[in-house]
């Protein structure tokens, strides 16, 4: 089990980094085909498209879910039951979506009126066009889940990294019209591509796949409903967290959008990363749970809050200390200059907000993501409220700022409610907060006195990076040393046991 768990991680780790192509490679290619305001009209609008994403209510995860949790082949009439109801309502819930973003669209004018006249045409038509992209890639979502699901997370997580490159190539071909409308077809192109894949591989390598309407039934409706509510929510919350920071700022500092838009770009890759390492998680739980094995579940918890510990360092330190030599690497001096500080701090906040997020994937895998319903709501708000507080005030770096705070926030809420007690009760709050939150701080208290340390030969970049980068690679090597240690005994015991 362990050793499927660890595949499926890996599995989607590598479909999440392949989603987050578009996001980190085209970025180097528009930063420098674009003037720094159409870069900024792009990436608003790639940012409202997403928001699509919304109606899909968590119905992707649900569908992994319950296929895993009725894995036995005579549960195979619930399992499709859910796969079909999932499918249709994610259909109504996209073509809302998409309407709903093609009303925003036509309002760029009065939502944005620092954008000058030349690219608000452009501007929302490509906002319309990105809006039933990311509606197509939420219908194909719904099949790839599936394989999560069976515990074959190698097929979705191939096609989303083809996909997303051919998607990437588009784009920076695209980029070259200079048109926001071309890109956006582009961007189409790609998520259609990925979508037709996707169906494809479910009707030919699952066993007798079907959505026919009739499948649909009350207790498959009612049971994605009752997993849904409180993911929609989440949802809903992310939304507040960051979902809103380009539209807060383009009100306040529309000059800055570029500069946080490649940051959170950063952020949001890395995210996309660490999450996606704990997607794997959800449908392991729930197999657990539907063994009743309670030992297996508290070790779970153990193991892969520890790894996203390191993973978190190992992705995060590198935006904090080394940032602006890697924005200068990537987009080139003027966004290196003006990004740098907003990065950090979205670093931060990102570290915050994932120390314990194996804890949330595995609450929704055994079925307590209801226990769990206000902490992110009231996190969202109370980033929301700050975002537009600070940011009338200082720009973009109070927005950047307020997702510290509120990360924080959402994280000792997480810890008072604590929702796994229900499903393991010999699981404390103390060893929650000292595996998730204690231990981890420890080391990046030791990182960061050695960043100190070694300040005084920040000039000598030929020396300070690759002594920084030795720091935190020691730094996740002592973090890690119980994982590693355990890999090894379980690599040479595979070997004695094959000899």
């Amino acid at each position: 089990m362990n050793r499927t768990i660890f595949s499926n991680g890996l599995w989607n780790v590598l479909g999440g980094m392949s989603s987050a192509i578009v996001a980190v490679l085209v970025p180097p290619f528009l930063t420098r085909l674009l003037p720094p305001e159409a870069y900024g009209a792009w990436a608003i609008a790639l940012q409202i498209g997403t928001y699509v994403n919304l109606f899909g209510m968590g119905v992707q995860i649900a569908v992994g879910r319950y296929v895993a949790f009725h894995h036995q082949p005579e549960a195979t009439a619930e399992r499709d039951a859910i796969v079909a109801s999932a499918f249709w309502c994610i259909l109504i819930a996209a073509i809302i979506g998409i309407l709903i973003i093609g009303c925003v669209a036509l309002n760029t004018d009065r939502l944005f009126p620092q954008l000058s006249p030349v690219w608000r045409a452009d501007s929302a038509l490509a906002t319309g066009l990105l809006g039933l992209s990311f509606g197509i890639g939420l219908l194909g979502s719904v099949f790839g889940s599936v394989f999560l699901g069976l515990q074959k997370s190698h097929v979705p997580a191939m096609t989303q990294m083809v996909g997303r490159v051919a998607q990437a190539i588009l784009l920076i071909a695209a980029a070259q019209t200079r048109s926001l409308t071309i890109m956006a077809i582009a961007h189409l192109i790609g998520s259609i591509g990925i979508c037709s894949v996707l169906i494809y591989l479910w009707s030919t390598r699952t066993a007798k796949p079907t959505i026919a309407p009739k499948l649909v039934s009350r207790k498959s409706l009612k049971a994605l409903a009752d997993f849904c509510v409180t993911l929609t929510v989440w949802n809903l919350a992310m939304l507040l967290v960051s979902g809103l920071d380009l539209i807060i700022i383009s009100r306040y500092d529309f000059g800055s959008v570029p500069y946080y838009a490649v940051s959170l770009t950063l952020v949001s890759f890395i995210t996309g990363t660490l999450q996606s390492m704990a997607g794997a998680l959800p449908p392991a739980a729930a197999t657990m749970q539907s063994t009743g094995d309670q030992r297996q579940l508290h070790d779970l918890f153990l193991r892969s809050t520890s790894l996203m510990a390191v993973a978190a360092l190992l992705v995060s330190a590198p935006l904090m200390f080394l940032g602006q030599g890697i924005l200068h690497l990537w987009v080139g001096e003027v966004y290196a200059d003006n990004a740098y500080y907003i990065l950090a701090l979205l670093a931060v906040a990102n570290v915050i907000r994932t120390c314990l997020l194996p804890y949330g994937m595995i609450a929704i895998g055994t079925g307590q993501q209801r226990r769990m319903l206000y902490t992110p709501l009231i996190e969202g708000v109370v980033s929301l409220a700050l975002s537009l507080w600070w940011g009338s005030l200082f720009g973009a770096i109070g927005v950047a700022a307020a997702k510290i705070v509120s990360a924080g926030i959402g994280i000792a809420l997480l810890l008072a409610q604590h929702a796994l007690s229900y499903t393991m009760p010999d699981l404390h709050r103390r060893e929650v907060a000292f595996v998730g939150m204690v231990r981890p701080a420890i080391f990046w208290l030791f990182l960061g006195g050695t960043v100190l340390l070694l300040g005084p030969f920040a000039e000598n970049m030929v020396a300070y990076y690759p002594a920084i980068a030795i720091a935190i690679l020691a730094a996740a090597i002592a973090m890690g040393w119980r994982e590693l240690v355990a890999a090894i005994d379980y690599i040479r015991s595979r070997k004695t046991t094959h000899a």
